[in-house]
């Protein structure tokens, strides 16, 4: 077993307990309003428009999509009735039951059980148009990544475009666009110090494994990829807009 693979089993582990606890919606969610429904619906919905800004609607609709780490399937609602058929895949095989339970109204989404290295078989059977990946890079080592991200990058069409999210390294300045949004900062801040104990054990109970992107480190390897657009709006996060190259 590599590397990846091994440190991926560890990983599912940890995020199939964490799918069972209560408290599941804190770490997978951590945002103001992750406690409520309406919160936690206008976060899914700000992600979906985030991560699909700058699409043609109309190419949308005919458009197969895939999310890698679609966790309980919150951005569902908010993606699927915009294109033409929605894959849903996660590490976790009960993030992926409670997905398929709120989401089955929902004719065009399907949703797999992954190893966390590589797309699952099922979701082998076609070409996408489109790959997303919000808050899911940032929880893993950078070979593990590497490992999910070509698997993805295979799986596309000539010109189809990976949409990714990465941990940046808050002590690089480099790549912060003028006037970013430093307000992330103090939201993460804001959330952790109304954490419950039970609630932070879900994070101080294991080792975090997310690898911090220096900015030109991102920047290479999003590039060794395919055709990358890099963007680092706040300290945080770097995001990385990938096409598949002929």
């Amino acid at each position: 077993m590599g590397d990846a693979d091994a440190i991926a089993k560890t990983l599912k582990a940890e995020w199939e307990a964490r799918a069972r606890s209560e408290n599941r919606e804190f770490y997978v969610a951590s945002h103001p309003g992750w406690n409520t429904a309406e919160g936690r619906a206008h976060q899914a919905r700000s992600d979906a428009t985030n991560f699909l800004v700058h699409l043609d609607p109309e190419v949308l609709r005919t458009s197969d999509l895939l999310e890698v780490g679609c966790g309980s399937g919150r951005r569902v609602p908010y993606i699927a009735p915009r294109v033409q058929s929605y894959t849903g895949i996660d590490i976790s095989r009960t993030m992926v039951e409670v997905a398929r339970r709120d989401c089955h109204e929902i004719a065009n989404a399907r949703f797999f059980e992954a190893s966390g290295t590589e797309l699952p078989e099922g979701a082998r059977d076609r070409r996408y148009d489109i790959a997303l990946s919000v808050a899911v890079f940032i929880h893993n080592p950078k070979h593990v990544c590497d490992s999910l991200a070509r698997s993805a990058m295979a799986q596309l069409r000539v010109g189809g475009e990976f949409r990714v999210q990465l941990r940046a390294d808050a002590a690089d300045p480099e790549g912060i666009t003028p006037g970013s949004d430093t307000a992330t900062i103090e939201r993460a801040q804001a959330v952790e110090r109304t954490a419950t104990p039970d609630q932070k054990d879900l994070i101080l109970g294991t080792n975090y494994y997310g690898h911090p992107f220096g900015y030109h480190e991102a920047k290479t390897w999003l590039e060794s990829l395919g055709d990358a657009q890099v963007y680092r709006m706040d300290p945080l996060f770097i995001y990385g807009f990938v096409k598949r190259r002929a």
